[in-house]
């Protein structure tokens, strides 16, 4: 996938994301996307080249069903770096990009491939680059090792992972008492809580 911002808009940002979801997702009142993307632009980099184009890639394993692609900026604004591309700009408030080429390549994978487990987002693909090898030598001891960081759903029937909490205004916080926090989940869902004390 390639990016461009807008040469009408002032402002650029590091981080723009792919998202590959069974089923569609949806942000948080207007803008916050409480999801973790699988594939990321290089972070500190700002994009704000409005004369060409920068490329994003990465390499995704399916797990099967997969039927939508969600792209954008899945992070706050605390954790986004947000530059101004043109001072002579009347400022605006948003970073505004241009998409181009997204594309979804097969790809078999050889035997000298490696793993990684990260506690976010379980295994992921390190390619067969050897100054960037994985823990794992194949995708099946990689799942079998790998225990992400999980909370039990209230009924116990189902595991998902808590991806982050965030305040009403879309921050990341920590939990405490006392307030209305938002519980992200890696599966899609979104519970609001006020723990009383």
């Amino acid at each position: 996938m390639y990016v461009s911002p807008s040469e009408n808009y002032n402002l650029a940002i590091d981080k723009i994301g792919i998202h590959i979801s069974n089923g569609s997702i949806s942000g948080i009142g207007n803008w916050l996307l409480p999801f973790v993307p699988q594939i990321n632009s290089s972070s500190g980099n700002l994009i704000s080249d409005t004369a060409s184009w920068t490329l994003i890639s990465g390499t995704y394993v399916a797990g099967g069903g997969e039927d939508h692609i969600t792209v954008g900026n899945f992070y706050d604004d605390v954790n986004t770096s947000i530059g101004v591309i043109d001072p002579e700009l009347i400022s605006q408030s948003i970073a505004y990009y241009y998409i181009d080429d997204i594309s979804v390549t097969h790809l078999t994978l050889s035997n000298d491939s490696t793993w990684h487990c990260y506690q976010s987002a379980g295994c992921q693909w390190a390619g067969s680059n050897p100054s960037n090898a994985g823990q794992f030598t194949s995708l099946s001891d990689c799942q079998a090792s790998c225990t992400p960081a999980s909370i039990d759903t209230i009924d116990g029937t189902k595991n998902k992972i808590l991806i982050k909490v965030i305040d009403i205004l879309g921050r990341e916080s920590e939990k405490s008492k006392n307030q209305p926090l938002y519980y992200i989940y890696n599966d899609g869902t979104v519970e609001k809580k006020i723990i009383l004390e």
